[in-house]
């Protein structure tokens, strides 16, 4: 956004102007001060000069000197006038009070003002004209001038009403839409005499005439609050529950919000909207602000397909179109244990499983439903037990060294740190024996599945070698997350002696035989 010519740093946040404009007013105002006084001293006084002086031969200099020095006067006044109506008053009273910087046409307009008043006593006080018919004579002159400049005519008072009215703002966006033309979307950066530009999304820069700009239709997205509320629609078989899906997106949406949305914002929410012949339309309504609006459509679409992914939803397809015949039933209360052996092996800690191992494992799960804002696990608390998130958000309120195993670095900054689903809550604590190192609760309903010591003896006592395998991949994991540089070496020794004392804990759990 461009401020006007010479209007200096911005207001403060008080309202008040900054000291350095000060300064740069004083400047600017104390020249035509200091050339008004000494003209007018010179004026004042060269009276008794002229007639000291009492030759014939410089009668005619001093009459065109006074003339000279009466315009000067004027002229210097008029400079003086119109500065303090720009820098005391526009932009000093005016500007503050309205929160934004003065549109460039009310400056003209004001230095305009004054330039034909300070023409029209050249004209009556120096040359003694009769400004009557020096009116009459302008108004002749203005309806010729009118017929022949009527389009700019036209856009000139367009852009009086447009900073009179002020629909618009600078830095503003909107769009301008008249029928028969194609609609125009972008940031307002000046409103002139004739034209108002606007940068535009593709990043180039439209200058609108002010006559279209006034009589078209403005949307202003930036009123009454910068942010926008913006709607997407997602489709699924009617088969689905529908507490199940609007769990998934809105966990999805609040996902995706963290990366775009101000601080300020409303959170996202979900509605029904509709059941048609190609299922259930469900509303998404998030709330960006107009700049990021595209981005935030595409974050928002891939953490729904993300979401649905994980808890084994899909969208649907039209009707009309032939299913596939591979496609599997979706359970009503949660995913199948072939679909739970699915997320399972996304997790990084159970890769090395095989899947006759990870549909053992998922068959030791068991689901829990906990609403939101319910407190999952506490920091600083053993752990009996290790959760994975299946639908649903969870957030990690305090972090205290590492991270749960799945898909979220603990290395996050302590605060709101969001979980998506295939997240594992609580491994590392399992494993090595110690406490959870941060508080995690539910942001929103969410489904989990827990497994606990017999889900982990099962699975350790199945094949020789699981255990090693899972106190490596934990233990490069925590690693990994309390790190942040280092040597190979290091790393390296770290990754054995800490899969060492994971080895060591599950020996203690389950014996060596279990293990052998």
């Amino acid at each position: 956004m461009a401020p006007p010519p010479d209007s200096g740093p911005p207001p403060a946040p008080d309202g008040r102007p900054p000291a350095g404009r000060l300064r740069v007013w004083a400047g600017k105002l104390l020249v035509p001060l200091l050339v008004s006084a000494v003209l007018t001293s010179i004026v004042y006084l060269g009276g008794d000069a002229y007639q000291v002086i009492g030759l014939q031969a410089l009668e005619t200099t001093g009459q065109t000197v006074g003339v000279a020095l009466s315009i000067a006067v004027i002229v210097s006044l008029a400079v003086l006038v119109q500065r303090v109506l720009q820098y005391l008053v526009l932009e000093g009273l005016v500007a503050p009070a309205l929160g934004t910087p003065v549109p460039k046409l009310l400056v003209q307009l004001s230095g305009l003002v004054v330039t034909i008043v300070a023409v029209a006593a050249i004209a009556g006080f120096v040359f003694n004209q009769d400004l009557t018919a020096l009116w009459a004579a302008s108004g002749i002159a203005g309806v010729v001038f009118g017929m022949a400049l009527r389009e700019l005519i036209l856009d000139i008072f367009s852009g009086l009403a447009l900073n009179l009215d002020r629909p618009i703002r600078i830095g503003d966006r909107i769009q301008v839409s008249r029928t028969g033309e194609p609609t125009i979307t972008g940031r307002v950066l000046e409103t002139s005499w004739r034209s108002t530009r606007m940068h535009l999304e593709n990043d180039t820069v439209a200058i609108v005439p002010n006559s279209r700009m006034a009589s078209g239709t403005i949307i202003n997205l930036s009123l009454p609050d910068p942010v926008m509320e913006y709607a997407l629609t997602v489709t699924v078989d009617a088969d689905v529950d529908p507490d199940r899906v609007m769990r998934v997106l809105e966990a999805a949406a609040l996902e995706a919000a963290a990366g775009y949305a101000l601080p300020k914002a409303p959170p996202p929410y979900v509605r029904l909207r509709a059941i048609g012949p190609d299922g259930v339309e469900y509303g998404l309504f998030i709330n960006p602000t107009a700049e990021v609006r595209y981005r935030a459509r595409s974050e928002t679409y891939r953490a729904v397909l993300k979401h649905m992914a994980r808890a084994g939803i899909r969208p649907s397809w039209p009707k009309r179109l032939e299913a596939p015949a591979e496609r599997p039933p979706v359970p009503l209360d949660g995913p199948t244990p072939a679909q739970m052996a699915l997320l399972l092996g996304a997790v990084p800690l159970f890769v090395d499983l095989t899947e006759e191992e990870r549909l053992m494992l998922a068959g030791h799960g068991r689901l829990r439903r906990l609403p939101a804002e319910t407190t999952l696990v506490q920091a600083g608390e053993a752990a009996s037990s290790m959760l994975l998130l299946v639908e649903g958000l969870l957030v990690a309120t305090t972090v205290r060294g590492i991270g749960g195993m799945g898909g979220s670095s603990g290395r996050a900054a302590a605060g709101m740190v969001p979980l998506a689903p295939g997240t594992l809550v609580g491994a590392d604590a399992l494993l090595t024996g110690g406490s959870h190192g941060r508080t995690v609760r539910t942001r929103t309903s969410a489904l989990l599945c827990e497994f606990g010591h017999d889900a982990l003896g099962a699975l350790v006592a199945h094949r020789p070698g699981i255990a090693e395998r899972l106190s490596r991949r934990i233990a490069e994991q925590m690693v990994a997350d309390r790190q942040s540089g280092g040597g190979r070496a290091a790393g390296t020794a770290a990754v054995h002696d800490l899969a060492e004392d994971v080895l060591g804990n599950l020996r203690r759990l389950f014996g060596d035989r279990a293990l052998h």
